[in-house]
């Protein structure tokens, strides 16, 4: 699909017919064959708890960046593979971790600090979340995640980097990508 095609149907077509387009395809940008994204998915889906869907999104997956400030940059050699993982386990787990180290030191913060700590707060009721968020060092699970991070950057995927986010159910996943497109169009 052309740039132009693909704005015009992220500004037409209904946020849900896109997504159910997108996120039930078997061959993706970001892989060569379909078979690679099959095993892709199946590495990722075996290095978490829990995982019952794995998804790569955004440019990799439809081709553009849905974010108007990128100007709908096409998934090219500087993208990384943005994956989306549904996982009940993993997300309580990263949620748990964040609001023990908020707990520990929310009443220290500047306050500067304090409202990007309300912003991963409004993430996590909205049903995403990632240990990326975490400030290294400080939460046990940042460094492992990194890791398990660097470890799928592998041949499937261009070796480019992965950068992934847990959702807490295929509900919240579709909600969140429904606002980017409709974040899309407003630009």
């Amino acid at each position: 699909m052309f740039r132009e095609e693909f704005i015009s149907s992220v500004r037409k077509d209904p946020p849900t017919k896109l997504l159910a387009e997108w996120l039930s395809t078997s061959q993706v940008v970001a892989c060569k064959t379909t078979d690679d994204y099959q095993q892709f998915k199946e590495k990722v889906a075996g290095t978490f708890e829990g995982v019952t869907r794995v998804e790569i999104v955004g440019s990799g997956n439809w081709g553009y960046s849905l974010n108007p400030k990128k100007a709908f940059k096409p998934f090219d050699h500087a993208s990384d593979i943005d994956v989306a993982v549904v996982s009940p386990a993993e997300f309580e787990e990263t949620w748990k971790h964040l609001r023990a180290y908020q707990r520990s030191v929310y009443y220290s913060l500047s306050q500067n600090d304090k409202v990007s700590m309300v912003g991963v707060g409004n993430n996590v009721y909205c049903g995403f979340v990632s240990p990326a968020w975490a400030p290294i060092g400080k939460v046990p699970i940042r460094l492992p995640f990194q890791r398990k991070c660097n470890e799928l950057s592998s041949q499937l995927v261009g070796y480019k980097p992965v950068k992934i986010m847990f959702f807490k159910s295929s509900t919240e996943l579709f909600d969140y990508y429904k606002r980017g497109i409709l974040a899309a169009r407003k630009d």
